[in-house]
């Protein structure tokens, strides 16, 4: 998921907490300026279950801070069985 309208000190570690009540998080990560290491402000989070990721975006939470973060999810793989996954 494309996560935005993040606090600027918010860490990965902040990222991932804000995930956990709605399901196990794989990966979560603050994207940062290459020059000065700060965020920008947005990132991305990885779910292992896909109702989870689904259960965020249309939950009125998660909060950070008193503000609403944005939740997008961008990609779901649709794997069928027995076939090879790239």
């Amino acid at each position: 998921m494309y996560v935005s309208n993040l606090g600027f000190h918010v860490t990965d570690e902040d990222l991932k907490g804000l995930f956990l009540e709605f399901g196990e998080v794989t990966s979560a990560k603050v994207i940062t300026d290459k020059v000065t290491g700060k965020s920008r402000g947005f990132g991305f989070v990885e779910m292992s279950v896909d109702s989870a990721a689904e259960e965020v975006v249309i939950s009125p939470y998660p909060r950070q801070s008193l503000r609403r973060i944005t939740t997008t999810v961008l990609f779901q793989a649709i794997v069928i069985p027995g076939s090879k996954q790239r």
